[in-house]
C-alpha cells in the first residue's frame, strides 16, 4: 500500500476491460477471478486475475480541485503493473461522455472526461497514446473529495456487448442506428432552396434533380428503426434503477437528452405492477397494521380449581413485568394457546422475544402455535425444566393478580365461577 503513488490512466480500446495498476486502491474484491490473454497469443496468459472495484484520485495541479474515481468491473494488477489502462467504451456504455480524439477542432469537445457541464478531467498525449495521471488516494482523500463513478456496477460482458452499429453475435451488422438530429448549414450549401440557390458542387444533372431535392429524396430514404429490446427496458433488479442509458433506450433519445430529463423530473420511479398484487408481492409477512414490541415477555398457563360459567379451566397470562394481558381458555391445548397469542398480538403488539415453559402446546414443531411463531417472526425461547425463577414475570403478575380478585371476590362476595371476569378485570 503506497499512499500517493501516481502513474498514468492510458486510454486503451484494445484492452477490453478497464486495467486497475499501482495507482488505483481496491475498495472490494467481487470473487470472481479471470484468465487476461495478452494482444499476441504467443504470449503467455496471466492467470487469475480479480475483477474488483477500485478508486484512483485526480486532482488539478493549478487549482487543488480533485475528485475520486470509483471504477467497477475492472482487473486488478496492483503493483504488478504500472499503470492503469482505461477502455472508453466501458465508459461510453455506462453514460459517461469521454472525448479522445486530439485532432477535434470543436472546443466544446475538448479531449478529456465531463464530470458535468463546467468541470472536465484533461488528457493529454504523448506520441500515440491518450492518457491522464492519477494517483493511490489516502484516507483522507477518501472521505474529502466527491466521488465519481464512471463505470457500471453491473456485469461487464465486453464480448457480448454490441455498440451502435457494432455486429451480433453471429457477425452480421445491426442496423438500428437512430437519427438523433438533421441541422441545416447554409455557409456550406446544405438546405439550400434550389430555386433560389445555385450549387457549388459539380456534378452531373440526373432525371432534373437538383443539389436540394437529392439531398431531401436521400434523408427520406434513411430507414430509421423503430424496434426496442425488451430485455433492455426491461429492470433485472427489484427496484428499477434510472441511470440515463435506460432513460435513453426508454424515450429514445440521446444520453444527453437524457440526463436532462433525469435533472427535471419529478418521479419517484416506482415501479407498477402488471398482475395482481396478491401474485406480484407478498405482504403477509410485513405485518404493517401490528405494533412490534422490544424487551422480554413471558407467557404461562393458569390453572383454576373452578370451571367458570363460560366453560373455562384456565388462563393464558402474558407479562413483561410492566403489563400483564390474560386470555381465559377452555383447556391448555395448542386451538386455545394460538389462539390467545394471535389476540394479544392483535390487541396489545408483536412480542419481539418470548420465553414460555415446555409444555405440549408450545414445544410441538407442527403445531399452529408454533406456526404463528414462525409467521410473526418471534423469538421462542423455552425455560429449563425443573428450574424456579424462570419464569420469574409472568409469575410476579399471576401472583398478583390471584391476589386482587382474592380480596375483591371477599369484598364484594362474588361468586367463584366468574373468576374469568375477575382476572380480567384486575389485568
Amino acid at each position: 500500500m503506497h499512499y500517493g503513488i501516481e502513474a498514468r490512466c492510458e486510454l486503451d480500446t484494445q484492452a477490453d476491460t478497464c486495467c486497475a495498476g499501482t495507482n488505483c486502491r481496491p475498495i472490494f474484491f467481487t470473487g470472481q477471478q479471470c484468465e487476461v490473454q495478452g494482444f499476441y497469443d504467443n504470449f503467455m496468459p496471466v492467470p487469475d486475475v480479480p475483477i474488483a472495484t477500485v478508486a484512483t484520485t485526480w486532482s488539478d495541479p493549478l487549482t487543488g480541485k480533485g475528485y475520486i474515481l470509483i471504477m467497477h468491473k475492472v482487473l486488478y494488477f496492483g503493483n504488478k503493473m504500472d499503470h492503469s489502462l482505461i477502455n472508453p467504451n466501458q465508459l461510453w456504455h455506462y453514460g459517461v461522455v469521454v472525448h479522445d480524439n486530439p485532432y477535434e477542432t470543436d472546443p466544446t469537445r475538448t479531449m478529456g472526461i465531463e464530470i458535468d457541464d463546467n468541470n472536465l478531467i484533461p488528457f493529454s498525449s504523448q506520441g500515440s497514446t491518450v492518457f491522464f495521471n492519477t494517483r493511490y488516494p489516502d484516507d483522507n482523500e477518501l472521505d474529502t473529495y466527491p466521488h465519481v463513478v464512471i463505470t457500471c456496477d453491473k456485469p461487464w460482458d465486453p464480448h457480448g456487448l454490441i455498440m451502435p452499429g457494432g455486429m451480433d453475435d453471429t457477425g452480421h451488422p445491426k442496423n438500428d442506428r437512430m437519427i438523433q438530429r438533421v441541422t441545416s448549414d447554409a455557409s456550406h450549401g446544405v438546405n439550400r432552396h434550389h430555386h433560389m440557390y445555385e450549387t457549388n458542387c459539380v456534378s452531373m444533372s440526373v432525371n432534373g434533380n437538383t443539389e436540394q431535392l437529392l439531398m431531401e429524396r436521400m434523408i427520406s430514404s434513411v430507414h430509421v428503426s423503430s424496434t426496442r429490446h425488451m430485455e433492455e427496458l426491461q429492470s433485472k433488479t427489484r427496484h428499477s434503477q434510472f441511470e440515463p442509458k435506460h432513460v435513453a433506450a426508454v424515450f429514445g433519445v440521446g444520453l444527453g437528452t437524457a440526463k436532462n430529463i433525469l435533472n427535471v423530473t419529478t418521479q419517484e420511479g416506482i415501479r407498477h405492477a402488471v398482475t395482481p398484487l396478491t401474485r406480484r408481492y407478498r405482504v403477509d409477512h410485513i405485518h404493517l397494521h401490528h405494533t412490534y414490541l422490544s424487551g422480554k415477555w413471558t407467557l404461562d398457563h393458569v390453572e383454576s380449581k373452578y370451571k367458570s360459567i363460560r366453560g373455562h379451566t384456565g388462563a393464558i397470562v402474558i407479562s413483561n413485568g410492566n403489563l400483564a394481558a390474560i386470555y381465559p381458555s377452555a383447556s391448555k391445548g395448542d386451538l386455545d394457546s394460538t389462539e390467545s397469542l394471535q389476540r394479544f398480538t392483535e390487541e396489545i403488539g408483536i412480542p419481539a422475544n418470548l420465553k414460555c415453559d415446555m409444555a405440549a402446546a408450545f414445544v410441538g414443531q407442527h403445531t399452529d402455535f408454533q406456526r404463528l411463531v414462525q409467521q410473526l417472526g418471534i423469538n421462542l425461547i423455552y425455560a429449563e425444566p425443573y428450574r424456579h425463577n424462570q419464569l420469574q414475570q409472568v409469575d410476579v403478575a399471576i401472583r398478583e393478580l390471584k391476589q386482587k380478585w382474592r380480596n375483591k371476590m371477599g369484598s364484594r362476595n362474588v361468586p367463584r365461577q366468574l373468576w374469568c371476569f375477575g382476572l380480567k378485570h384486575q389485568a
